[in-house]
């Protein structure tokens, strides 16, 4: 089991903080079939106007809300659109995806299975979305998890009210904000519910989310006995409700506050450079979980690296960061779920 840990991690190349966290280009990584970001960026519905936004940092709580982190236009990223990814699929033959309906206490909503090829006995990873909705992105990552042995689920938690157009500020501000946390627990569980009926399935499942998706993660490993392990990855806004610090209906406490009902290891990540989730917030989440007796938690907060470093679809993307976190990920889940 896992102690409670703090770790500031430094990616080892200065030359990714120097290029805005897109890292470097190092040949010996793989670029597999999946690692194309143009093809990403077409997919999920981005345009190069949109990827241009200037907003108000103090209208949306800071640069978690710019979707490229700060002044990054999407030129840099179409000139390094082979960016190296961990955990790149190579042979499409190994996995099997598709598109599915995933029952929930809610009615049904949509998402996306990918398998391991084969009937070994595996574990079930959710993987949810970030506050754009469920992008290529999210289905590449699903697909990494498969090829490494999982089965891997994104659902949909924006099947009822529809994605926001991610051009769309104030849609993606509205939509993210206007998703019930209760709504959310009883979808995860219906997805978690899925996995465990999967043919193979060992009943073992763990979840990962970005961003909205790691609050959203953060929750449900608060909330529910339905989720065996979880990866929180700069899950924003865990310390208050809203931008302006109200409660509404639909998220009506600040996730922190439910840290002591933890019952289930979990894995908190960030960067040092990111302004919600701060550095600060996660201190004082892992500060509330060790208050409560909570053993089974790692806080890693990379250093030099902001908010969606993982996201190879943007430039916020730092391939050493993500190098190093992939398998941490990954391990941890073998270890928890295996």
């Amino acid at each position: 089991m896992l102690g409670v840990e703090s770790q500031t991690l430094s990616p080892a190349s200065p030359r990714a903080r120097q290029q805005g966290g897109r890292g470097s280009l190092g040949q010996s990584r793989p670029r597999g079939v999946d690692s194309t970001s143009i093809r990403r960026l077409s997919a999920g519905r981005w345009s190069k106007a949109s990827l241009s936004w200037e907003v108000s940092f103090d209208v949306v709580g800071g640069p978690w809300w710019h979707p490229l982190g700060f002044a990054a236009s999407v030129d840099p990223l179409i000139e390094e659109a082979n960016v190296a990814v961990p955990g790149a699929v190579t042979d499409p033959s190994t996995i099997v995806t598709s598109d599915v309906t995933i029952p929930t206490a809610n009615g049904s909503i949509e998402g996306y299975l990918a398998r391991p090829a084969g009937n070994a006995p595996r574990p079930g990873v959710i993987v949810i979305h970030e506050a754009f909705g469920p992008v290529e992105h999210i289905s590449d990552l699903a697909r990494r998890f498969a090829a490494a042995g999982f089965d891997a689920l994104a659902p949909n938690l924006y099947t009822r009210g529809g994605a926001p157009d991610p051009s769309d500020f104030p849609d993606v501000f509205a939509k993210m904000f206007g998703l019930s946390d209760a709504e959310t627990v009883a979808d995860l569980e219906g997805g978690a519910a899925y996995l465990r009926g999967l043919e193979g399935a060992t009943g073992k499942v763990g979840c990962i989310g970005f961003c909205s998706g790691g609050r959203q993660t953060l929750l449900f490993a608060l909330s529910s006995p339905a989720v065996d392990a979880a990866v929180d990855c700069w899950g924003g806004f865990i310390d208050r409700a809203t931008p302006d610090d109200a409660t509404t209906p639909a998220r009506p406490a600040p996730v922190v506050e439910l840290a002591d009902r933890l019952a289930v290891p979990l894995f908190i990540v960030g960067g040092a450079e990111d302004e919600n989730p701060s550095p600060q917030v996660l201190g004082d989440l892992e500060s509330r979980l060790r208050a409560a007796g909570k053993s089974d938690v790692t806080l890693r907060v990379f250093d030099g690296v902001g908010h969606a470093f993982l996201a190879d679809y943007r430039p916020s993307y730092n391939e050493d960061a993500a190098h190093e976190l992939w398998p941490l990920v990954v391990n941890f889940f073998q270890a928890h779920l295996g």
